[in-house]
């Protein structure tokens, strides 16, 4: 299998899709509308990045995915530290773009980190990632971190982050987190990394993370932190 590569506005839509025993070993078990990595293949599954062709004056992207699972196939085992039918790949790849909405999106079972939202350089200079709409997400048993979450004026609501090999949301920057479900990852709960950018965190519900709930990482970073 290769990466799914959205370089243009495109909207990707299912009917839902879902999981069952993710805590037993050889059980678990997907259905609705689900994407799975086929065994062997050791890539990112989806990546949105424009092509250079369509970047414009403001890297917009207007890309939505909308009511799908991302099954990364790391193994049949159920711990995160186990990975055996693929040993490298992200789920969802978001890099130097703008206005992208996910939406009822469960990413599961990556190599590698569940989503990962970086910069990227087209050729002139490196371009953040901005301005993402994520609701009603979940982002599970990856070997890595849950989500890395990085650029500014973003935000992420209601979605469920548990059962990560590391740091469930590893943020630096990103603008708002409110109202999600935090738990039972290996590494911090939340770790914030040294940001130029503030991020927010109001009203999560962060529990029995293995490290800590939120670890601010070092003295450059800094957030808001209220009502979790």
């Amino acid at each position: 299998s290769a990466t799914l590569n959205l370089t243009k506005k495109t909207h990707l839509i299912g009917d839902g899709g879902y999981f069952l025993n993710q805590f037993t070993d050889n059980t678990y078990t997907v259905g609705g509308t689900t994407i799975k990595l086929k065994t062997g293949s050791n890539t990112d599954m989806l990546k949105v990045q424009l092509d250079v062709a369509s970047t414009g004056d403001d890297y917009r992207s207007h890309c939505a995915i909308r009511n799908i699972h991302f099954f990364g196939n790391r193994s049949d085992a159920q711990s995160p530290a186990t990975r055996d039918n693929n040993t490298s790949g992200n789920g969802i790849v978001i890099s130097g773009v703008r206005y992208v909405t996910l939406e009822n999106v469960i990413v599961t079972k990556c190599a590698e980190d569940g989503v990962v939202i970086q910069s990227h350089d087209y050729g002139s200079g490196t371009i953040s990632t901005n301005n993402l709409d994520i609701r009603g997400c979940a982002f599970h048993s990856n070997y890595g971190r849950g989500i890395l979450a990085a650029g500014g004026d973003s935000i992420m609501l209601g979605c469920t982050i548990g059962y990560n090999g590391n740091t469930g949301i590893s943020v630096s920057g990103f603008g708002l987190i409110n109202n999600c479900l935090v738990w039972d990852n290996f590494g911090a709960g939340v770790f914030v990394a040294s940001t130029t950018e503030t991020p927010v965190l109001v009203g999560n519900k962060i529990y029995d993370n293995e490290l800590s709930g939120i670890n601010i990482g070092s003295t450059d970073g800094h957030a808001v932190i209220t009502g979790n």
